[in-house]
């Protein structure tokens, strides 16, 4: 490199913008000089100073600490700013995986809908543990003492990511739906309550149409397969959503559901 070089060439060689230069030399961060054109040049110590700049900003430094960084941090704080930004990206790569984890998460629902709605299999199940919402859509939500936020973290971001529901059919009190998430893989049974399987269950992915009327939506589906079947069931449904979406407008709700099938 010339000791000395124009914003452009400094633009090109490290790979920014010049309007960003520009913005770094309003806040401080960096200074340039005129040659008697009145032509923007930097000198060597200003082109390493930049150099200096390009890395820390790679790191994801805030401008305040490049500032600091750069004007008046000692070797001291310097490595220790270094060891603190990267816990905190350490800390933000783990965030984007279980956002990527979730994302996947989701497409693989969408999947399982496209290959799987309106049909029906008969299954065994483990037991399913269930944490409740106890305040879910009411105006006391935030006084529950698990929030959903909450839940996640102390259960697998993936197997958990979906909200779920226990629904009591034949039941006509106000809290006849209960909504929660199922954790069952999770080692702290302390914060489980048991929804006991029955034998086996009639496993079925279906459009739940619009919000609310879930028992009266499930109680029909359970009618249908009753007759088409000829077996009875229990008076409740588990299930959890997979996934909300929109078809000529109208919107959708697709949730995997499973009846117990009566011994």
């Amino acid at each position: 490199m010339d000791q000395q070089l124009r914003i452009k060439q400094i633009a090109q060689y490290y790979g920014i913008p010049e309007p960003t230069i520009r913005y770094f030399e309003q806040k401080g961060l960096i200074q340039s000089h005129r040659n008697a054109n009145n032509y923007r040049y930097y000198t060597y110590e200003d082109i390493n100073q930049i150099s200096d700049l390009v890395f820390l900003r790679n790191g994801r430094f805030s401008e305040k600490e490049l500032c600091y960084l750069l004007t008046k941090a000692n070797r001291h704080e310097y490595n220790e700013l270094l060891a603190q930004q990267q816990l905190a990206l350490k800390r933000q790569i783990a965030d984007l995986k279980r956002s990527i984890a979730h994302l996947q998460h989701q497409q693989e629902n969408i999947q399982l809908v496209e290959n799987n709605y309106a049909k029906v299999r008969f299954v065994k199940l483990a037991p399913k543990y269930f944490v409740e919402f106890q305040y879910y859509a009411t105006k006391q939500m935030t006084e529950s003492k698990l929030t959903f936020a909450e839940a996640l973290k102390k259960g697998s971001p993936v197997s958990s990511a979906d909200l779920g529901f226990v629904c009591t059919l034949h039941n006509q009190q106000v809290n006849a739906t209960r909504w929660g998430l199922f954790l069952n893989n999770h080692k702290d049974k302390s914060m489980k309550s048991q929804v006991l399987p029955a034998n086996q269950y009639l496993l079925t992915i279906a459009d739940l149409q619009s919000e609310g009327q879930l028992p009266e939506i499930l109680a029909r589906l359970m009618k249908k397969y009753r007759q088409l079947y000829q077996i009875d069931f229990a008076d409740y449904a588990i299930g959890k959503l997979l996934l909300r979406c929109h078809q000529d407008g109208q919107r959708q709700r697709f949730a995997e559901i499973y009846f117990p099938i009566k011994a």
